[in-house]
């Protein structure tokens, strides 16, 4: 015999859909760097300015990505477009440089701040560590064995 759902229902509305896919998109990266922004920077129009030029440079970038995508009508991304239209040396440093500085460093950010949180930590202690590297090499085993899967 299926309920009646009560006036005061757990269903997520569209606002909150909407707010859910936005934070996913932008990540807790963005909520974090703004604390350390403020933190040294001391005044949140500075922050807010910052945060401007950020997203007007993000722009250009996308503007730029956009045309050349159109123009080269290839896959791969920045690594296809600088060795295309740049020299293949330089396609592969910056294929090596998105894969440290664009994935590992954010990947160990995000998991340092998960082992801090999780162990009630604001400083990146020896146990906020190692909780963060297992669990780096739990999602590592994880996504492996998903990809083994198929």
């Amino acid at each position: 015999m299926s309920q009646k759902p009560s006036s005061a229902s757990n269903a997520i509305g569209l606002f909150s859909l909407v707010c859910l896919v936005i934070g996913n998109m932008i990540g807790a990266g963005v909520y974090i760097s703004t604390s350390y922004a403020l933190g040294a920077l001391q005044d949140a129009r500075i922050v807010l300015l910052a945060w401007a030029i950020g997203g007007v440079h993000a722009i250009c970038g996308a503007v730029a990505y956009a045309a050349l995508a159109r123009r080269a009508q290839l896959s791969g991304g920045e690594y296809t477009f600088l060795s295309q239209f740049v020299h293949p040396a330089i396609g592969f440093m910056a294929g090596w440089i998105s894969i440290v500085a664009g994935f590992t460093a954010p990947i160990a950010t995000a998991a340092l701040l998960f082992g801090e949180y999780a162990l009630g930590h604001t400083a990146a202690t020896t146990p906020a560590r190692v909780l963060a590297t297992l669990g780096i090499a739990l999602a590592a085993i994880f996504h492996s064995t998903m990809l083994w899967s198929d």
